[in-house]
């Protein structure tokens, strides 16, 4: 997202966001423990943070325009919500491969914990 938010920042609705493959990830952490990854994403987010932070966003900064690929035209306030939800939707991930380690030592009680049966 902090790529996607300087060509905002810096070319407004003139610059286009490069395509992104939302499917890269899946190949990049390939073999990696649930420990190595939670430490990259940590690692990741508390960069992207700073980051975000040194842009020293103002609620006119954050109403500036850039065009999406497919989209059209989107407001910083949009693509930095959807990082949010993005990031929560991770969250969300962790959780429930961490809750499944406990699949069947919560025996007939997961009928009554969606975590494990969605």
């Amino acid at each position: 997202m902090i790529p996607r938010a300087r060509i905002i920042l810096e070319q407004g609705q003139h610059g286009t966001f490069e395509p992104f493959d939302r499917f890269a990830m899946f190949e990049k952490s390939r073999g990696k423990s649930l420990g190595e990854l939670l430490d990259k994403f940590k690692e990741l987010r508390g960069q992207s943070l700073q980051e975000l932070e040194a842009m020293n966003l103002t609620p006119e900064l954050l109403e500036k325009r850039g065009m999406h690929p497919e989209f059209g035209l989107v407001t910083l306030n949009q693509l930095l919500s959807t990082w949010v939800v993005h990031d929560l939707g991770h969250v969300g991930q962790i959780v429930r491969v961490m809750a499944k380690q406990y699949d069947e030592a919560v025996g007939p009680w997961k009928a009554y914990l969606p975590v494990l049966t969605r």
